[in-house]
């Protein structure tokens, strides 16, 4: 049937003798993961975060194609001193544990690319064999997070497909007793660790901690940067300059990110605006009924599979699908806080502030509104590791009313005084993006239309 067609949607109608219509139905035709993906084309993201058919774009590390990260002149920033401590115990190839993400980037590297469903199911298998507990999607969403995986989304922003990533050594803006040192990205084979592990020439490896389950950040020590570049190229990695600054440099911006969504809309969501929440910019949840007087996010029940969210933007009676729904939060962000600086006593909220401490170089965001992906990704290849996630709550004081003193939940210890834009969002989670140059932190809030509130 159609055996040529590129369609994935199709109208079945039954026509009788007379040629008056019996009936019909529409089929969508999918694999194994709910969405239909050409699985035959490379594969890296756009300056949105969108997936793309070719290496033009972002995969792991490396930017396009055309680009030879390794030759690009070193970018000016400057350089954090990490500690014994913050660096980790040493490594060798006797004591290189391999756990569930190692054994599926194996799987993954040996594969290529594996749907969703299929990836899904044997992470859940390597977790039980290993006796460990873990959610499988967010196991994939951390591996892309630091550049291992690559993640195809549907237009609707559904996962469909996993992608190996070609292994990568690159810079990153620390050194440890005036040596620099690099991080580790992509789809490594298990021998691949293995084979990092026993360089002694070129680098010295280090792991923070090499407890089970845990999928700690490998960061090496690099003796000789000539030396470190030949082993490089003699395993078969890529290598890559700096490529946080590039990373955020290259992103798009809030701007960008708007003008693209809003050039082609619908006129309505038919059905699926039934039941739909808006995000609160305020407490940054969705816990709102659409009002549509300014650019808001809806999240919206996904009607063709009958299960699922779908993020939708929607402004003045014009609607839009985001696919990745962290733009849309910060626009509805960026949005809110316009609206509301025109209000006695909102001094200061627009454009929104991005918290960033001076002395422990860390921006700090409620994990309730995380940065879009390609933003993140820039972040994440400053120190090589996730941001870490801490609980923190208000302390009460009369003393200043324009900021709010955040403390650990778990002991009040105090982290740091946040911008009162942050009130209804101060109880719960926050990301501690560690080891961020300011300039990166500055690039990162142009790009999305904030203001750096250096503290």
């Amino acid at each position: 049937m159609l055996p040529h067609s590129r369609s994935a949607a199709y109208e079945l109608k039954a026509i009788s003798a007379d040629g008056s219509n019996l009936g019909q139905a529409k089929l969508r035709v999918a694999d194994l993961g709910g969405d239909v993906v050409d699985t035959g084309k490379p594969f890296s993201l756009d300056r949105i975060g969108r997936p793309i058919h070719s290496y033009e774009g972002l995969s792991g590390v490396n930017l396009g194609i055309a680009r030879d990260n390794s030759k690009e002149p070193p970018s000016e920033i400057s350089c954090c001193t990490i500690t014994n401590e913050e660096l980790g115990l040493g490594l060798d190839c006797e004591n290189v544990k391999v756990g569930v993400h190692e054994m599926f980037l194996d799987a993954l590297a040996q594969s290529g690319s594996l749907d969703f469903g299929v990836a899904r199911d044997l992470l859940q298998r390597l977790l039980v064999s290993a006796g460990e507990l873990g959610e499988p999607i967010l196991i994939l969403l951390e591996l892309r997070r630091r550049g291992c995986v690559g993640v195809s989304t549907t237009y609707k922003g559904h996962i469909a497909r996993i992608h190996a990533i070609k292994p990568t050594l690159y810079s990153l803006p620390l050194t440890f007793s005036g040596q620099p040192v690099w991080g580790v990205a992509g789809t490594l084979r298990i021998d691949h660790w293995k084979v990092i592990a026993g360089e002694e020439e070129a680098w010295r490896a280090h792991q923070r901690n090499r407890s089970n389950g845990v999928f700690e950040p490998w960061r090496l020590v690099i003796r000789e940067r000539s030396k470190a570049r030949g082993a490089c190229s003699q395993i078969g990695f890529q290598f890559s300059e700096k490529p946080c600054i590039s990373v955020a440099n290259w992103s798009a911006s809030l701007e960008l990110f708007r003008d693209e969504t809003f050039r082609n809309t619908m006129e309505s969501i038919g059905g699926a605006r039934e039941g739909a929440m808006r995000l609160n910019a305020s407490t940054g949840r969705f816990t709102a009924t659409p009002r549509g007087d300014v650019c808001e996010l809806w999240r919206v029940r996904d009607l063709d599979i009958g299960v699922g969210n779908l993020y939708v933007l929607a402004d003045q009676g014009k609607y839009a699908f985001v696919s990745d729904s962290r733009w849309g939060v910060w626009l509805a962000l960026d949005a809110f806080a316009k609206y509301i600086s025109r209000y006695p006593g909102m001094d200061g909220v627009h454009p929104l502030p991005i918290t960033y401490e001076l002395a422990r170089r860390t921006i700090w965001l409620p994990a309730r509104i995380s940065l879009p992906t390609v933003l993140e990704r820039a972040l994440v290849l400053c120190s090589g590791d996730s941001p870490d996630v801490i609980a923190l709550e208000k302390y009460i004081t009369e003393s200043s009313k324009s900021r709010l003193l955040l403390v650990r939940k778990k002991d009040g210890f105090p982290e740091f005084p946040a911008s009162s834009f942050y009130t209804d969002m101060a109880d719960g989670k926050w990301l501690a993006y560690r080891y961020i140059p300011e300039d990166v932190a500055r690039v990162i809030a142009d790009k999305l239309g904030a203001v750096l509130d250096v503290i």
